[in-house]
């Protein structure tokens, strides 16, 4: 366990979407219109939960013959109402996210993104909803809470904005503007390094590398990619999805028929776990895939590391060494975000 509040929050992120029956991201074409109504009505019914609790309020103080009050309660749960209609009421178009055409790897990735923020965004009002309830009990002022309460719905309507137009346009945003929307939760987005492409370059210490090809492990308790950035010898970089989360430069090696021990190496196994995966390379997507994983390690060797990828049977392993986040750059194929 961890006592760092990023990671918690990271943690916690990572959960948001996990909670929700039968989501398996935006990755295949055919299945994200039914991910997009998932996702809305998993936030909806979350802010429900709290504006259940602001109207409560409201009676009570009816109740109580506060009317001077009620004016002031029924602004913040006007916001948390208007929010989760308009969440509920998004009629997904046919364009962008849901049209024929290729989506930018980008673009989906900012989307889970905003659907994250936007789940969690409920635990950012909740402190205010519990504030509000121990004024009206303590017969304070309901003022401050309330206008806690309708400035936090502001910047989720800001979120719920962003979001529409990456699913609109189907084209990524800057990252900037990904990152002014997710506040305070940009302090644990993945690093830019994580969303690169095939056809992107990444630089190591100065040294420029074109990605091929990409391997995205959407693991619990570890999301992880691979981008392999040369192919004589095959090398491949690993990024964590974690924010200054773990990169190790690998190579191919041969993977154990079974178990996660890689021949002639001290390397153990320090976590495991399964998830989707999926291959992309020169000839396409090789599409979500059952996999199992297991990150390993050198007790006497802490910048050594391996992988070992079991894809029903199929398997694939890497070793390497740790490289430091600060030295490595990526740089767009194209421009892939709007300013």
């Amino acid at each position: 366990m961890t006592d760092r509040p990023e990671a918690i929050l990271e943690q916690r992120l990572r959960e948001a979407l996990d909670r929700i029956p039968g989501y398996r991201g935006y990755r295949l074409k055919e299945e994200r219109r039914d991910a997009d109504r998932r996702v809305r009505a998993a936030v909806a019914d979350a802010y429900a939960v709290e504006l259940a609790r602001v109207e409560r309020i409201g009676r009570d103080l009816a109740n109580a013959r506060r009317l001077g009050d009620i004016s002031t309660v029924e602004r913040a749960s006007q916001a948390i109402r208007h929010f989760s209609d308009r969440v509920r009421s998004v009629t997904p178009g046919y364009g962008g996210l849901f049209g024929d055409r290729d989506i930018d790897g980008v673009a989906l990735d900012q989307l889970r993104l905003f659907d994250e923020g936007l789940l969690m965004g409920v635990e950012e009002i909740r402190p205010s909803v519990d504030r509000l309830e121990a004024a009206f009990s303590a017969g304070q002022p309901l003022g401050p809470a309330a206008d806690e309460i309708s400035g936090a719905i502001e910047d989720q309507l800001t979120r719920l904005d962003r979001r529409n137009e990456v699913i609109e346009t189907g084209k990524a945003l800057s990252r900037d503007s990904v990152a002014a929307a997710l506040k305070p939760l940009s302090a644990v987005l993945p690093p830019e390094v994580f969303s690169a492409q095939p056809g992107d370059a990444i630089s190591i210490l100065g040294d420029d590398f074109l990605v091929s090809g990409t391997i995205d492990v959407d693991g619990r308790p570890l999301g992880f990619r691979l981008f392999r950035i040369a192919r004589d010898p095959e090398e491949w970089l690993f990024v964590s999805r974690e924010p200054n989360g773990l990169m190790v430069r690998m190579t191919a090696v041969e993977a154990p028929p079974s178990g996660t021990t890689i021949p002639e190496t001290s390397l153990r196994m320090q976590t495991g776990g399964a998830g989707d995966g999926e291959i992309i390379g020169e000839q396409g997507s090789s599409g979500l895939r059952a996999v199992r994983y297991a990150l390993l390690n050198d007790a006497d060797d802490p910048d050594a590391y391996g992988l070992v990828l079991d894809w029903d049977g199929e398997r694939q392993a890497f070793a390497g060494r740790r490289i430091e986040p600060i030295d490595v750059e990526v740089f767009r194929r194209t421009e892939t975000a709007q300013q």
